[in-house]
């Protein structure tokens, strides 16, 4: 699990493929980061930054305090086609 400090930036990816592991857009991009308290800090609705097809970044300002977050993104495509991923993040006090 990364460690971070509070006041960085991190950039949050995301790989996104079709039925075939193939890289493919999604119609939608949702991410939410949480603390383990389950409180929301920080969520975005479709603006994920494309870099290139599939691949999808969120620049996230660690504004909290030390502890654990977890980043939920959620895709979804055409046909009804959902992908999610979870990653961990760790933020230390100084």
């Amino acid at each position: 699990m990364a460690i971070y400090q509070k006041g960085e930036t991190i950039r949050l990816l995301a790989s996104i493929t079709d039925t075939d592991d193939a890289a493919a857009d999604p119609d939608t991009v949702k991410i939410v980061i949480t603390d383990l308290t389950t409180n929301t800090v920080a969520q975005a609705s479709d603006d994920m930054t494309k870099s290139a097809t599939g691949e999808y970044y969120y620049d996230y300002l660690i504004a909290g305090d030390d502890r654990y977050y977890k980043a939920v993104i959620t895709a979804t495509g055409s046909g009804g086609r959902i992908t999610k991923g979870v990653l961990s993040f760790q933020v230390e006090a100084d």
